[in-house]
């Protein structure tokens, strides 16, 4: 089954991912996480992602980085 999983950074996808992986799934993640702040821990995590994700094979879609919008919507 094709399965899109959302994930705020690595660490706390591993066994989420392992279990979805061993089951069979094929797995795309969506990072999509403008409530993350500052920008600099944004980006640090979407690199460790990245970083995991291709070691794995696994594809990631980004989504934009709108921390404002994220914000008026939250309140």
């Amino acid at each position: 089954m094709k399965l899109l999983l959302h994930a705020c950074c690595g660490p706390c996808s591993l066994e989420p991912l392992r279990l979805l992986l061993e089951a069979g799934h094929q797995i795309t993640i969506a990072y999509m996480n403008s409530n993350i702040h500052p920008a600099s821990e944004y980006d640090h995590r979407l690199q460790t992602m990245l970083d995991f994700a291709q070691s794995q094979g696994i594809e990631v879609v980004e989504g934009p980085y709108e921390p404002q919008t994220w914000a008026n919507a939250a309140g």
